[in-house]
């Protein structure tokens, strides 16, 4: 008799975990509408934990955690300063492209640190007109990059080597928001101030945005070799269908130095008046 109620209690207990229903992965697509005048932020989360966010003039990828009804996220970051280099028959001393972030305040100086760290924009510069490309009579073996805008967190010294004899440069500085890790949370509570809005299923997605999500999650966001079908490709080398190679990079804490007091390039809205 005993043996027949706990065989029931048994038989009860597993009907009743059979029919729970399993927990909802946050996995889906969400628009966050925060305080943004642009329209807000788009979440794309990834049922492996990956996610991709889209916003007005940019995207970020990294990997999200679940604590509750709370979403966790954590971006991916890249270095601060990436170097390209190759070599360019007919070429004489060395060719410089600046791909930059202008309100990074870029230092820069060659083969050396002993003397000056030379601004490649003046102070107070606005009203860019870019592309930036400078001439060197000089052949360029070492390149110092450092940021320097007080608004930044303490950043490295960047040392590159350019022990191919490149002598065409390509130096790349993105904004903050892909060079610093960023950790912050939202909840799937739709109640809540800092939710991340109604979850939609991800194949409510085109399947172009879905692909296009999915792509730039596994791409590398610096090749090795930087081919003209990139978009970091300088446009203005269009003519030009030689790839650029990736040079070795070092990063240690900011050094001693001072700042030259002319820059390699000066912009003001008032020369355009």
């Amino acid at each position: 008799m005993k043996s027949n109620i706990l065989l029931i209690v048994f038989l009860f207990s597993v009907l009743l975990h059979a029919q729970e229903k399993p927990a909802e992965t946050p996995a889906g697509v969400y628009h966050h509408r925060g305080n943004s005048p642009e329209g807000g932020t788009n979440y794309m989360l990834f049922p492996d934990q990956q996610f991709v966010i889209t916003f007005f003039g940019g995207m970020l990828k990294g990997i999200w955690q679940q604590e509750g009804d709370q979403i966790n996220f954590k971006t991916a970051a890249v270095p601060h300063y990436i170097c390209y280099g190759r070599y360019v028959a007919g070429l004489k001393g060395t060719q410089i492209h600046f791909k930059i972030n202008e309100p990074n305040q870029t230092l820069v100086a060659w083969n050396t640190l002993e003397g000056e760290m030379t601004p490649v924009f003046n102070k107070e510069a606005n009203c860019f007109v870019p592309p930036y490309i400078l001439d060197l009579d000089q052949e360029v073996k070492k390149i110092y990059l450092l940021q320097n805008s007080a608004y930044l967190p303490e950043t490295p010294m960047y040392e590159f080597t350019n022990d191919q004899n490149f002598n065409e440069l390509l130096i790349i500085n993105l904004k903050p928001d892909y060079t610093e890790v960023k950790e912050f949370s939202l909840t799937t509570n739709t109640q809540q101030e800092s939710s991340l809005g109604i979850k939609r299923p991800l194949f409510t997605l085109s399947e172009e945005d879905l692909n296009y999500c999915k792509k730039y999650l596994n791409t590398i966001q610096f090749p090795t070799r930087l081919d003209p079908e990139n978009l970091l490709f300088p446009k203005s080398e269009a003519h030009n269908s030689d790839s650029y190679i990736q040079l070795k990079a070092e990063n240690y804490p900011k050094p001693e130095f001072r700042i030259g007091s002319t820059p390699y390039f000066h912009f003001s809205c008032e020369d355009l008046e």
